[in-house]
C-alpha cells in the first residue's frame, strides 16, 4: 500500500513538473512572439487620423503585454481598457475614460473621434517604429514610436542628390540633381529616382539618427554612361545613418564608406534650367468660410507608380488670412523632373491649427498625356 501511495506520489510530482515545463516553455514563446510584434515597451504617439495629421505628443499610448491592457492619453483625457490579440488581428475592450471637458472644440473632436476607431479597430500592422491600426482594411490610425527614434523629421519629405563624398576624399556631383530624387512615406514605404531608374522598398530607424533600407525594388532600364546609378543601388543597403544640417540631408554608410548629401526638392535650380507652371483655383461648394488661420497645402504629385509613394515635385502654402474660396494658386517647377510617359496630379489639402478640413479626392492630372498645365481644383469637406 506504502509503494502504490509513493509511485503515485511520484507521478503526480512528475505531472506536475511536466506541466510547469510546458507552461514555462509556451510562456517564454509567446513573449518572444509579442517582442516581435514590436508593440511592448513604447509609446506610441498619434501622427496620423483619418488623413488628418499630428505633430503634438498626443495623443499617444502604450500596451501591458502582461496585463494585456492599453492606456495612454486621447488629449485631454487619459482611458485605459484591454486588449486580445491573435496573429495580425486585435480587439480593445470598450474603453473607459476620465471626463474632463476640453475646452477646445478641436481637441473634443479629435479625442472622441480617436476613442471611436481605436474601438472599431481589427487588425493591426507593426513597420519598423510605426504602428499602423486598420478597422476592417482601412487604416485609420498611425502612430510613430518618438521615444526610440529620431525619424519623425524625415516621413513625408523628399529630397534630391546634391554630391556622395568618399571616405578617400573623391567626390561626385550628378549631372542633375534631378534625376536622383529620395521620398520617405509615413508609412515606412521609400521611393526613389536613380537616373533613368524608379524604385521602392522601405525604411526604419532603430534609434536616433539612425537609418535601414530595405530591399529596393528596381526598373531594369539602361542608363547612359557616367551615370551614378550603380553606384547608389550598391550602397542602398549600406546606409545606417542620417543627419539633417543647415536643412540638408546626409546619409552615412557603414565602415564610413562616404556620405550622400541631399536638399529638399524645390530647394535649387539648375543653372539654365527654365521654370514651368501649373497654375488654378481652389473652391468647395458648401457655403462654410474659411477661418483666417488656415492654411491651403498645393501639391504636384508624380503619380506614375500606384503602388508607389507618390513624389513631391513642387507645392505651395498659401495663407488666405481671411480671403475666401476660389483662391489662385501657381506652382513653379523644374520641366527637368517631368517624364513624359509619366502620370501628375494636383492635390490641395486645407488646414486649421495643423487640423485637415478639406482635401481632394478626384484625380486632377495635368502636364502630360495631354492633361493642361490649368486645373479648377474642387475640394470636399472632411466629416467630423
Amino acid at each position: 500500500m506504502n509503494q502504490r501511495n509513493t509511485f503515485s506520489t511520484s507521478r503526480f510530482f512528475l505531472n506536475l513538473v511536466s506541466v510547469l515545463t510546458v507552461f514555462l516553455v509556451l510562456t517564454q514563446q509567446t513573449r518572444a512572439q509579442d517582442s516581435r510584434l514590436g508593440l511592448f515597451g513604447k509609446t506610441w504617439t498619434l501622427t496620423e487620423m483619418e488623413g488628418l495629421k499630428f505633430s503634438e505628443d498626443k495623443p499617444n499610448l502604450q500596451f501591458d503585454r502582461d496585463q494585456k491592457r492599453v492606456s495612454g492619453s486621447s488629449g485631454c483625457n487619459r482611458f485605459t481598457g484591454a486588449f486580445e490579440i491573435h496573429g495580425p488581428m486585435i480587439k480593445f475592450s470598450p474603453i473607459i475614460s476620465t471626463r474632463r471637458a476640453c475646452l477646445d472644440a478641436e481637441l473634443q473632436y479629435v479625442e472622441t473621434r480617436f476613442l471611436k476607431l481605436l474601438e472599431r479597430t481589427t487588425r493591426f500592422e507593426v513597420q519598423g517604429n510605426t504602428l499602423v491600426l486598420y478597422a476592417n482594411d482601412r487604416p485609420v490610425l498611425v502612430f510613430s514610436d518618438r521615444g526610440s527614434t529620431g525619424s519623425a523629421d524625415l516621413s513625408g519629405t523628399s529630397w534630391q542628390l546634391v554630391k556622395f563624398q568618399s571616405s578617400d576624399g573623391q567626390t561626385l556631383v550628378p549631372d542633375g540633381k534631378s534625376k536622383y530624387t529620395i521620398s520617405f512615406g509615413n508609412n515606412g514605404r521609400v521611393s526613389a529616382l536613380i537616373d533613368c531608374n524608379r524604385g521602392s522598398g522601405t525604411w526604419k530607424s532603430a534609434g536616433p539618427d539612425q537609418l535601414q533600407f530595405g530591399p529596393m525594388m528596381l526598373t531594369r532600364a539602361m542608363c547612359p554612361p557616367g551615370s551614378l546609378h550603380d553606384r547608389i543601388a550598391k550602397d542602398w543597403s549600406a546606409v545606417r545613418s542620417y543627419v539633417i544640417k543647415d536643412g540638408h540631408l546626409f546619409l552615412s554608410l557603414m565602415a564610413d564608406g562616404g556620405i550622400y548629401e541631399f536638399e529638399p526638392i524645390g530647394g535649387s535650380r539648375q543653372e539654365g534650367s527654365q521654370d514651368a507652371h501649373v497654375t488654378g483655383t481652389v473652391s468647395y461648394r458648401q457655403r462654410i468660410a474659411l477661418t483666417r488661420v488656415v492654411v491651403v497645402e498645393v501639391k504636384l504629385l508624380d503619380i506614375s507608380r500606384a503602388d508607389d509613394v507618390s513624389m513631391i515635385i513642387a507645392q505651395q502654402t498659401i495663407k488666405p488670412a481671411g480671403r475666401q474660396l476660389p483662391i489662385a494658386f501657381d506652382l513653379t517647377y523644374d520641366p527637368q523632373r517631368i517624364n513624359s510617359g509619366g502620370t501628375y496630379s494636383i492635390q490641395v489639402r486645407i488646414l486649421e491649427h495643423n487640423n485637415l478640413r478639406f482635401i481632394s479626392t478626384n484625380a486632377y492630372p495635368v502636364i502630360t498625356g495631354g492633361h493642361p498645365n490649368k486645373v479648377n481644383v474642387i475640394v470636399k469637406s472632411i466629416r467630423r
